[in-house]
């Protein structure tokens, strides 16, 4: 079967998020996959037809999201790796405004020929071992790799063996349907009266996912991609499709489902009206192998028993009751977890951390123990009792002595910073502005002080 030509888009920065550019990519390509935030995957053919051919269609994707502020790399080729590929060398190629890398149609095995073998492991997520028995042997790239037979990979390493001789040269990771949707896998919910908040539509969302998800598992196979689509009472309608290559559990759809929503109902203008439609069509389901247990280092069987406890604490006391945090990604400390309903959240990116790197600006480990949802206006004193002000360019009018906390006058033996963010300084009216700066205290308490419009805040304290 002949590889789908596609179009990978990533982000620079892993912590990035796309969601803001979402309703544009829609207007230049229907369909699109969603891996993550940072990265999709958009099917070319319609598009290039369109558009006048895949370099058009990537300077367009790219127009979009440098005019969004977010450098992303581009790459265009036939099947999932080489794609992948020539977007991360998009990015090493020009950080700070990548250009589309796309190979010819055709030109994809020739493209991989000299990339390793680890790297093929690393992109394609295969198993570490199996990269170190080819090492071993001496297969020591993709090009290595493709002059072995593949049955014989098939025969000595299984579905591992068959999925890496598929990307190296230049194939999908599987056939594109390797199954035919039942016609009544679709399940949809219809709201009698429209719905104004997301988290009654993230419940109903995962009311419907829960018998589909178990029938998956009853039938002994996996969807690996669905659409969700959601509609208002005037028509306005968002729809996506989302792919996860080890197959969707329940967790993971409702979670895919508040991404979703979150970055529907933040985009000024797109959402008028309460929801009154939500649909869940799975779109490639294939057969399920199952996964071998690693004996450290991966889910464990009170992974298992915390799900179950987390269950029946949100069947007792209500879903919205049980929360978790879940990391989000953010320069200042508070936007880097919010709490989110624990039966929402895939408990499998427990196990996962790319996304979790700090972001340029933020302030390094160890983080404050204590995060106040409030910070408290405070006064930053000198040794004559005058202000402290922070000039634009971060220096200090003085050298900080006191600090007053609510009438309570506290010595500070020792400072640094501080510590300038400037946020979003292309949006007029999301822009934000603030230094931080940390002390100590008479009494030795540590705390991470604001200063923001004029005044100083006591934004949170360490152990």
């Amino acid at each position: 079967m002949k590889p789908i030509r596609r179009l990978a888009l990533r982000c620079v920065d892993r912590t990035a998020d796309l969601t803001p550019v979402l309703a544009g990519l829609a207007q230049i390509a229907p369909r699109f996959e969603v891996i993550d935030p940072s990265w999709l995957m958009i099917p070319t053919r319609g598009p290039s037809r369109y558009f006048g051919g895949d370099l058009a269609v990537a300077e367009r994707v790219r127009d979009l999201v440098i005019a969004d502020g977010t450098p992303c790399g581009i790459g265009v080729a036939d099947g999932y790796l080489a794609a992948n590929v020539a977007a991360l060398q998009s990015i090493h190629g020009h950080r700070d405004a990548p250009e589309p890398v796309v190979v010819p149609p055709g030109g994809s095995q020739r493209y991989l020929a000299p990339l390793s073998i680890g790297r093929l492991v690393q992109l394609g997520d295969l198993p570490v071992e199996f990269g170190d028995v080819m090492v071993r042997l001496g297969v020591l790239t993709c090009g290595d790799l493709v002059r072995l037979p593949a049955e014989r990979l098939s025969a000595r390493f299984g579905l591992v063996g068959e999925q890496a001789h598929r990307l190296a040269v230049g194939d999908d990771r599987a056939p594109l349907v390797t199954a035919t949707p039942a016609p009544d896998r679709s399940v949809q919910v219809v709201f009698e009266q429209p719905v104004l908040q997301a988290d009654p539509v993230v419940f109903a969302a995962k009311r419907l996912a829960d018998p589909l998800i178990e029938g998956f598992l009853r039938d002994g196979c996996v969807c690996t991609r669905f659409t969700a689509m959601i509609e208002t009472e005037h028509g306005e309608r968002s729809e996506r499709s989302w792919y996860l290559d080890r197959g969707f559990g329940v967790a993971a759809v409702v979670q895919r489902i508040r991404w979703q929503l979150d970055a529907w109902m933040n985009e000024p203008g797109a959402v008028t009206a309460g929801v009154v439609l939500v649909r869940l069509v799975p779109d490639q389901i294939r057969a399920g192998t199952g996964e071998q247990t690693r004996l450290w280092g991966q889910r464990s069987r009170a992974d298992d028993d915390a799900t179950r406890a987390i269950a029946r604490l949100g069947a007792l006391v209500g879903e919205a009751a049980v929360r978790v945090p879940v990391w989000s990604g953010g320069r200042l400390i508070h936007e880097r977890y919010r709490l989110l309903p624990a039966t929402s959240v895939d408990d499998a990116d427990v196990h996962t951390t790319h996304h979790r790197e700090a972001w340029r600006g933020a302030l390094g480990v160890p983080s404050p123990a204590m995060v106040h949802a409030q910070p408290r206006a405070i006064e930053v004193l000198d040794g004559e009792d005058r202000p402290i002000v922070v000039s634009g360019r971060g220096e200090l009018s003085g050298t900080p002595s006191l600090m007053v906390i609510g009438g309570e006058r506290r010595r500070i033996i020792d400072w640094a910073g501080p510590w300038l963010i400037d946020q979003r300084w292309w949006s007029s009216g999301g822009r934000r502005r603030l230094a931080q700066m940390q002390v100590i205290d008479q009494a030795k308490g540590a705390h991470l002080l604001w200063r923001r419009e004029q005044l100083w805040w006591l934004a949170a304290d360490y152990a």
